[in-house]
């Protein structure tokens, strides 16, 4: 015979409960990888920049002058561009002006 009466420890609220706060934890998580994603899609492209702009300048402190394409700077300089995720603008004006470089993600 028992003197008190016993619980269960497993009742619908709880698991409810428990439920609920995995979801939330499921949706939080979900919602940071989504954020991270932009910033490194953002960070590829500034990266890929500095890269372009980097080799540039290098070219100009070795050779004088600054390349008169994008492939040079490509072919010498060891900067890779994937094509089918970045589009980029380079604007030469004349040897000795910097040129001017845009660099643009290509969404998929």
């Amino acid at each position: 015979m028992h003197l008190y009466k016993t619980e269960k420890l497993i009742t619908f609220k709880s698991v409810f409960i428990a439920c609920l706060a995995f979801m939330a934890v499921i949706v939080f998580c979900m919602f940071l990888l989504g954020s991270l994603s932009g910033k490194v899609d953002r960070n590829e492209t500034d990266t890929l920049k500095n890269a372009i702009d980097n080799a540039i300048v290098t070219c100009y402190s070795i050779e004088g002058r600054y390349p008169e394409n994008l492939e040079y700077i490509e072919e010498n300089y060891g900067v890779v561009i994937d094509e089918e995720r970045f589009f980029v603008t380079y604007s030469a004006f004349a040897p000795n002006v910097k040129p001017y470089v845009t660099v643009i993600r290509l969404d998929e």
